[in-house]
């Protein structure tokens, strides 16, 4: 079995991933924004049961990969940011709805 490591840490890292890139010149304010926004959602699912499990980390893994694809288009042209940004958001948005689903099943 592979060796991943806790999903809180795992989701505590993505946060300051996205916070390097909130550091970024040049950012756009609707970029700023929606960045900021996943940050502060992200913050209420860090004890969440959901990111112990195998499908949670694989989630949080999956945006972190989408993150570093935007810090590397972010270094080279600013043009498919919008595009990258929103396919991490459907991805962190199925994120939030598998862990508050899994909440409601689990009771």
């Amino acid at each position: 079995m592979k060796n991943i490591m806790d999903g809180k840490a795992m989701a505590l890292e993505l946060c300051r991933s996205w916070e390097d890139l909130l550091e970024q010149t040049g950012l756009s304010p609707e970029v700023d924004y929606r960045i900021r926004k996943m940050i502060n959602r992200m913050t209420p699912l860090l004890n969440k049961m959901y990111l112990k499990t195998v499908k949670g980390q694989e989630m949080v893994l999956q945006c972190a990969e989408k993150t570093r694809r935007i810090q590397h288009q972010l270094n080279s042209n600013k043009e498919d940011v919008y595009f990258s940004l929103t396919d991490l958001e459907k991805t962190y948005e199925d994120l939030l709805k598998r862990t508050y689903k899994f909440r409601i099943i689990a009771g």
